[in-house]
């Protein structure tokens, strides 16, 4: 078989497998809740794996490296301090604000800190 029918024969039959996972995850979504964080159903660690892939796609891949090789290995520093805050927040925060939200009925971060008064 040729080499661009084999190709194409995988890229075709991927889409339809991903068409055809959305379509049957989607069947699951009943509120806004299911959409934006799976119904409080996600474990805590996909949850933050899902958060810190969401933060951390574009400036650790193109900004710090960016930013490495204009100032040097003085950077370093800018990682350490952001892994270090990360760890901070994942610790000490993530399961208070989680409680919080669950508490409140929130199922975002601009829910949580809104003011309830102008809704």
């Amino acid at each position: 078989m040729n080499y661009n029918v084999s190709i194409l024969i995988v890229m075709i039959s991927y889409m339809a497998f991903i068409v055809a996972w959305g379509i049957y995850q989607g069947r699951k979504v009943k509120n806004s809740s299911d959409f934006a964080i799976a119904g409080r159903n996600l474990p805590g660690w996909v949850a933050a794996l899902s958060e810190r892939a969401t933060g951390e796609s574009s400036w650790a891949l193109l900004g710090l490296p960016g930013a490495a090789y204009a100032t040097g290995l003085m950077e370093v520093w800018t990682a350490i301090g952001c892994v270090a805050g990360i760890i901070f927040a994942w610790v000490i925060l993530a399961w208070r604000l989680r409680e919080e939200a669950a508490k409140y009925k929130t199922d975002t971060f601009t829910d949580y800190i809104a003011p309830t008064s102008f809704l």
